[in-house]
Parts: structure tokens; sequence; C-alpha cells
């Protein structure tokens, strides 16, 4: 229109698979998805040039390698990554691009690690830790991010 770019563009690759979806708006991208095959595959989307929606990214074996969600160019709600063996390796809540509430990590047999509370992005309040065996460890005391006391089991 005019010539500038309007409505929804899409680009293929070689290979015949979706590559990017634009959409524009007097000739600014307002919204576009890229998909990515390699090395790694992964789904990618943008608002207004900024990280917006739900962005995943796979291993090369088809594994999930990590998922989470962007508003506005910032980490928001679940984010969740995993080992290439198929095991979650950590998840939790992002706010405001900060970690925020229940984080759990995992060791690469699937047993959990640690487990605690961000708030703001600093560790608080009880946190435990376990050997890979799954037989816990230890529990430790966070305040501002410090880790101010800790009990082994």
């Amino acid at each position: 229109r005019n010539g500038r770019k309007s409505g929804q563009w899409t680009e293929w690759d070689g290979n015949a698979n979706k590559k990017r979806e634009e959409y524009f708006s007097k000739g600014n991208s307002v919204k576009k998805t890229e998909w990515i095959y390699e090395p790694y595959r992964s789904v990618k989307s943008f608002k207004y040039g900024k990280r917006n929606g739900t962005w995943i990214y796979w291993y090369e074996n088809g594994q999930k390698w990590n998922e989470g969600t962007y508003r506005r160019g910032g980490k928001v709600r679940k984010w969740t990554h995993w080992y290439e063996n198929g095991h979650k390796k950590y998840e939790g809540r992002y706010k405001n691009e900060k970690k925020n509430g229940m984080w759990t990590q995992w060791h690469e047999n699937g047993e959990k690690w640690t487990e605690g509370v961000y708030r703001n992005g600093e560790k608080v309040g009880k946190w435990n830790f376990w050997y890979p065996s799954g037989k816990k460890w230890a529990t430790g005391k966070y305040k501002n991010g410090e880790l101010i006391d800790v009990k082994t089991d």
C-alpha cells in the first residue's frame, strides 16, 4: 500500500518450511513469528520489535530445550528448561523480568537438586538441597539473596 508493506508476509526456506510470518501496518512490523530449523529448532514471536509471546527451543534430537513467555520484551510467567535427555532442568516464574515465586532445579537424572522461593530476583526464605540420589542433604535460609544459615540433614 503506497509502496509500504501492509498485512501478512510469509517467508519460506528452501525445504518448504515456514521461516517467518510477519504482520505490517503502514510499513512497520507490528508482529513477527520466526521458525528456525538449524542448528536448533525454535519458534520466536515479536510485537513492535520486542520479544512477545511464547518462545520455544528444541535440541537437535527433537527434545524441548526451553519454553517461556515474553511480554513487551521481558520474561514473564512460567519458564521451563530441560536436559537433552528429556528430564526437567529448572522451572519457575518471572515477573517483570525477575525470578519470582517457587523455583525448582533438577539433576540430570531427574532427581530434585534445589527448591525455594525468589522475590524480585533474589533468593528468600527456606531452600532445600538434594543429592543426585534423591536424598536430602541440606536446608538453607536466604535473606535478600544471601545465604544466612545452612543445616545439613
